[in-house]
């Protein structure tokens, strides 16, 4: 500092340390925290599209993934109120049964993916797309016969029950148990 303080001579070392190393120092720090902010704001909305994007690809389909992510709307989405609130209304619908009120299913969630949308600053042509998901007939078949197969235990169980107390009815007793097998030992 005293070099440069000769060269310019009529500077002291303290107004030199004003002039010159606190703008720099306040420059370099201020470079910083804009770079952490942009940064992690980017994170933030690479994480929201990327939420979104699952959202739009699993719209017709039922899953645990698709309900992992469901669960992480207010976390992801807690700067962006429209989204919540649309959120909060789509998921007082999933209480309800889903086959016997599709429609309004459909529609809350559309209109959740369409404040998604508007968040991202997606462009409005999107929203056409929104309402018309792809979704081929195998593929709802191959979804129905694993509802199907998840149901079968449970159907098979109280049709069992019924048979049971169908056949109980007439007799004030209950029906007698078959004789266990009887164990067959090793022949010699």
């Amino acid at each position: 500092m005293d070099f440069i303080c000769r060269i310019l001579g009529t500077i002291s070392s303290s107004e030199h340390f004003r002039m010159f190393l606190i703008p720099i120092l306040t420059s370099i720090a201020t470079f910083f925290f804009t770079t952490v902010f942009y940064q992690s704001r980017k994170e933030h909305i690479a994480e929201k599209k990327r939420l979104f994007g699952y959202l739009m690809a699993t719209r017709m389909m039922r899953d645990k993934d698709r309900v992992k992510v469901l669960n992480t709307i207010d976390a992801v989405f807690c700067d962006c109120k429209n989204v919540t609130d649309a959120w909060h209304e789509f998921y007082e619908s999933l209480g309800t049964n889903i086959d016997s009120n599709a429609d309004d299913y459909i529609s809350k969630e559309s209109t959740m993916l369409k404040a998604m949308a508007k968040d991202l600053r997606y462009p409005k042509s999107i929203n056409e797309r929104i309402d018309k998901p792809y979704f081929p007939t195998w593929l709802k078949r191959e979804e129905d016969g694993r509802a199907m197969q998840d149901e079968m235990p449970a159907l098979v169980a109280n049709l069992a029950g019924a048979v049971t107390n169908y056949a109980n009815k007439g007799t004030s007793k209950p029906s007698p148990q078959p004789p266990p097998p009887k164990k067959r030992g090793k022949r010699r």
